[in-house]
């Protein structure tokens, strides 16, 4: 067959261009709104209980911060004169732009007799200074309230919500602004009969969704229902059994067979996880586990396999610490090229603290996308390899006041033109806590 440019493949039905994958766009004023909202409820809020906040073990922590950040190619286009994104931009449209992030954040940590809540809530607006069409304002809420019904009885509530401007290096040039919201509901109730091995049930929704469809992550919903057994050591670590199934729906996408695209999904999940500590200083955390996600009369659109993570801190000294954080991830990336996504990525950090106040941060990143499961004859298919370095400086002069400096360098290679990229960056931030 001839030879299709990646622009060609994309705007064939089912393609990324075709305009009948693609829904409504959220109204502009949507997450500005919703962040104003989430602002004035949460200072109210705060209002209301800040009298009863301030006994031992109380927590109650605002603080202002303000970043300037600059990409030496912001829409991480590629240098390849003749090649063409998913949008048809090409090098013409490379450009840097400095990003003026500033906002401000509280947390609130309470606790009364055997029940605790905690909450993280950060409003931040995005400036653009070349892309002004972009800016935007995001937010990040992370709450969590443990209860206990009986001595016996207990669990906890889990909310995260974060709104914040999507990845470029997935979408390429664009000329407005695009908001990626994941939002994460869970109860998790724990049966605690004082033996070592106890169970939990766990209900759970993911949504995921962005104000303009992406070639590779479709938004969607996810309801979960997951059980699973807790062993826990004298040494109170803990290593945990667990199965969970799962229905969703890609929203924004219609069902259409003559196009093999899913517009619903079944999962299902089995593995294990461990939380250990060693001698105190040194931590492992893992999940293991086989995924298995099935489409009603597509079969096409079907992928299974192992997916996890591990992430390991080591004290070697001490004045220095190692991180190694590694994962393994399985997305749907519908289109004729792909039907999913396997996600490798590895990130190995080092920290040195070269006085009581100033701390050395270099780290390393690898990650490697493959997608597979192309419904139409490719010559060559989809692999991505990315690479990254940063240096950091973290300087805390007073107990109130932190400052920071990173550099930074990434590249990205594929086997299809147009997904290669190098971006030089560089980043100043001060954050103050009151």
């Amino acid at each position: 067959m001839p030879r299709l440019t990646m622009r060609e493949l994309l705007a064939s039905p089912g393609g990324f261009l075709d305009t009948r994958l693609v829904g409504h766009r959220s109204p502009p004023h949507r997450n500005v709104r919703a962040a104003l909202e989430a602002a004035a409820l949460l200072f109210f809020f705060c209002s209301s209980i800040g009298t009863a906040l301030g006994a031992d073990g109380d927590l109650l922590t605002p603080s202002v911060f303000a970043n300037l950040h600059y990409d030496s190619n912001y829409f991480r286009l590629s240098d390849d004169p003749v090649s063409t994104r998913i949008d048809g931009s090409s090098v013409g449209n490379q450009g840097s732009a400095t990003t003026r992030t500033y906002g401000a954040g509280l947390r609130i940590a309470k606790t009364y007799s055997l029940q605790d809540f905690f909450i993280d809530a950060t409003v931040t607006r995005y400036s653009y200074s070349n892309f002004s069409s972009l800016d935007s304002t995001g937010h990040e809420i992370d709450g969590t309230y443990n209860f206990k019904i009986t001595p016996s009885i207990g669990g906890a509530l889990i909310y995260k919500n974060t709104a914040v401007p999507t990845d470029q290096a997935d979408i390429g040039f664009q000329t407005v602004s695009n908001i990626r919201t994941t939002t994460l509901k869970r109860l998790d109730t724990d049966w605690l009969s004082g033996a070592a091995l106890h169970p939990r049930i766990s209900f759970f929704e993911e949504t995921a969704n962005s104000d303009l469809p992406l070639f590779q992550l479709e938004n969607s919903r996810t309801r979960s229902l997951s059980g699973s057994l807790i062993y826990l050591f004298p040494s109170n670590n803990t290593l945990e059994a667990y199965y969970r199934r799962a229905n969703g729906n890609y929203q924004d996408l219609l069902p259409d067979p003559t196009l093999l695209l899913a517009s619903s999904f079944h999962e299902r999940q089995t593995g294990a996880r461990v939380l250990w500590v060693f001698n105190g200083l040194s931590t492992l955390s893992a999940d293991a586990g086989y995924l298995d996600r099935t489409h009603e009369g597509l079969a096409a659109r079907n992928f299974s396999g192992f997916v996890g993570n591990l992430s390991l801190n080591y004290q070697l000294t001490g004045k220095t610490r190692l991180a190694l954080f590694a994962a393994r991830q399985l997305y749907s990336s519908q289109s004729d090229i792909s039907s999913y996504a396997v996600e490798d990525r590895a990130t190995l950090t080092g920290t040195w603290l070269a006085t009581n106040t100033i701390s050395i941060i270099p780290s390393v990143q690898y990650g490697r996308r493959n997608f597979v499961g192309a419904l139409v004859d490719v010559p060559v298919q989809l692999r991505q390899i990315t690479r990254s370095a940063t240096l950091e400086l973290r300087w805390a002069p007073i107990r109130e006041l932190d400052l920071s400096a990173i550099v930074g360098h990434e590249n990205r290679n594929a086997t299809l033109s147009g997904y290669q990229y190098t971006n030089r960056s560089g980043e100043i931030s001060a954050r103050v806590h009151f």
